[in-house]
């Protein structure tokens, strides 16, 4: 993972808009439990034109474990405006509307 994050850093400073790299930084953030670092790349991705459901979905799932589910209900559904053949992005939308639902 140490040197995959070193590969893709370098990515972003060579092409700052190279939106697999961001997306890439989240998830490996992601899967290390560095969650604000994960959504900062994530929020990046974004930012710089990545328009790919899987990265909305991915920032999403960041989102909701974070305890935001408002606004990883909204990465969902933008995930679903993209491809609503996503079936994991549904998946996730109904579980943070039931999140909300509930008052978590």
């Amino acid at each position: 993972d140490e040197e995959a994050m070193t590969h893709f850093q370098r990515t972003i400073r060579v092409r700052p808009v190279d939106t697999f790299a961001y997306n890439r930084i989240g998830q490996l953030y992601q899967r290390t439990g560095q969650t604000a670092l994960a959504i900062g790349a994530y929020e990046n991705a974004i930012k710089v034109g990545d328009k790919r459901p899987q990265t909305y979905n991915d920032f999403g799932v960041v989102l909701a474990q974070s305890g935001d589910f408002s606004r990883a209900a909204k990465m969902f559904q933008e995930a679903l405006n993209l491809d609503p053949s996503l079936e994991s992005a549904q998946v996730n939308l109904d579980r943070a509307r039931q999140s909300l639902v509930r008052g978590n």
